[in-house]
């Protein structure tokens, strides 16, 4: 499933749904990383979008987790990885061979 492809979105991305416990996504743009890249630090984007705010002390205790393998400074796109850690513990994102199937 791709967004952005009509011109009407800041975001351009590709979601993954593997089931309903387990999705991942591919941004080729973000628009909040648009907005700070020009300051060139990474953790000022990370922190303006990517970071919940919780600690991984508390994200570790609930069923549903993130992982941000990479982000849009560290490479020509951004993954993001959902699960549900009772349903599939201990899930990996996919590599970075899946993402280089896919065309964008």
């Amino acid at each position: 499933m791709k967004e952005g492809e009509t011109g009407q979105s800041n975001f351009e991305l590709t979601v993954v749904s593997y089931d309903d416990h387990k999705v991942a996504l591919r941004f080729d743009r973000c628009p909040v990383f648009d907005s700070v890249k020009h300051l060139e630090d990474r953790e000022i984007a990370y922190l303006s979008y990517c970071w919940t705010g919780e600690s991984e002390n508390e994200l570790n205790k609930k069923s549903r987790r993130k992982l941000t393998p990479q982000t849009l400074y560290q490479a020509d796109y951004c993954v993001e990885f959902y699960w549900d850690n009772d349903v599939h513990p201990n899930a990996k994102p996919p590599a970075h061979d899946f993402w280089q199937t896919i065309e964008m």
